[in-house]
């Protein structure tokens, strides 16, 4: 058995053998505050099936979650003495993070999880099954409502996952904080990270349901604006209820909103509650949308709300770079971060992710940048051909890998002393 396997089994042997109280247990269980009951009841509760069906914080998640799951993440290694890093290839961490975490696990999949965990939930766990020399064989995303943490003796924590309702193992496995993927969100408080529901999206969440409720029961009735009927002679309770409900069956509902409403003997009818419009549920609705936006730090023209001019710049280009730079990144460095001292713990190697599609200019501005970077007009480069190519994901060249410029007689076989008197 490798030593990491027993480690591992020393630590579950330990936690079955620890009388109760020996181990606080200090968060899991995915417990989900009901927001909305904070103002008496009055906003209908906010929970992670609710929230999701809210389009404004579905459209946050979908986009940071979609564009996390289509960034790259590669594999560096830094030389010590010079500081430089150079990408390693081949190496099977790539194919785990690139494309499959687990045999149950798209890459893609499991990135978009861990991700909609973290924004949801505020943490994002993943296990990380190990060989025995250590090795990272796979990376299992587990949802944080089978996540329990507990804070050991010795200050470390371990994590408690309890099995799925469909698995054939029914029995609680335990991890020691190096074989668990813990991504915190805001408001991590060295065990564990509050939902962004429970304190960022207090009020906007259930104020964001209600009106969106609102508008389905408006325009659910067809659009029909409240009535009071009068009538000339008095009625009792039973005439009363007859005649609203033989209103409501024929003129209620969306099939009959373009009935004209038909009225004999006197009866009057007037219009009132307002409009819409009127009652600004609409603009209540957009100023929803951009609180929303904001908590997630995503500029509302990002989600569908184009009223607003987005101050990043008009090009694709300036919009990317400014929602990698204040939006995305801050998820990414939390991401990596974790993996890192998690997999390569005090290492020379650690991980990226690519972001460079994101933020990629025009066709024609790269291909600029990359002759500029090559050393046009005999001007020292700053990389070689072969690594131009790459960015392309083309075959190196022979004798591209000369940090040359273009064109000079080092390029055609002179020898390195004599580029360097000319340059």
């Amino acid at each position: 058995m490798g030593w990491w396997r027993a480690m591992r089994e020393g630590l579950r042997a330990r936690l079955d053998r620890l009388p109760g109280g020996a181990v606080q247990r200090v968060a899991g269980g995915g417990t989900w505050l009901r927001l909305g009951d904070a103002a008496g009841g009055a906003l209908p509760p906010v929970n992670e099936v609710s929230a999701a069906s809210i389009t404004a914080v579905n459209a946050c998640i979908k986009l940071l979650a979609g564009a996390v799951s289509a960034l790259p993440m590669h594999i560096y290694e830094m030389d010590t003495e010079s500081g430089a890093s150079q990408r390693r290839m081949g190496d099977a961490l790539w194919w785990i993070l690139n494309q499959q975490f687990h045999p149950r696990w798209p890459a893609a999949a499991g990135w978009d999880f861990l991700m909609r965990s973290r924004l949801l939930h505020g943490d994002a766990y993943a296990v990380i099954e190990r060989a025995g020399s250590g090795a990272v064989l796979a990376l299992r995303p587990v949802s944080k409502s089978r996540v329990v943490t507990y804070l050991m003796a010795n200050d470390r924590l371990v994590y408690a996952v309890h099995p799925e309702l469909s698995s054939v193992r029914q029995e609680i496995e335990y991890y020691d904080q190096d074989d668990m993927i813990h991504v915190p969100g805001d408001g991590y408080d060295g065990i564990s990270s509050p939902s962004v529901l429970q304190y960022e999206l207090r009020t906007a969440g259930p104020n964001a349901l209600a009106a969106q409720q609102m508008a389905g029961r408006f325009f659910a009735g067809g659009m029909m604006p409240g009535i009071v009927i009068s009538t000339p002679a008095d009625l009792n309770a039973e005439q009363m209820g007859m005649l609203r409900n033989d209103i409501a069956d024929v003129y209620g509902g969306v099939r009959n909103f373009h009935k004209p409403l038909l009225l004999t003997g006197g009866v009057d009818a007037k219009e009132l509650s307002v409009s819409p419009q009127d009652a600004e549920l609409l603009a209540s609705r957009r100023f929803e949308v951009e609180e929303i936006a904001r908590v997630y730090g995503v500029p509302p023209f990002m989600i569908g709300a184009t009223e607003k001019v987005t101050s990043w710049g008009s090009g694709v280009e300036s919009m990317g770079a400014g929602f990698v730079r204040y939006t995305l990144r801050r998820h990414l460095n939390a991401f990596t971060c974790e993996f890192d001292r998690k997999i390569f713990p005090r290492g020379r190697r650690f991980l990226d992710f690519d972001t460079s599609e994101l933020e990629r200019p025009s066709f024609k501005e790269f291909v600029e940048a990359l002759r500029a970077g090559l050393g046009r007009a005999g001007e020292r480069p700053i990389f070689t051909q072969n690594e131009a190519r790459q960015r392309f994901n083309l075959k190196p060249v022979t004798g591209g890998d000369d940090i040359t410029p273009i064109g000079t007689p080092a390029a055609a076989g002179a020898s390195p002393d004599q580029t360097q008197e000319q340059a």
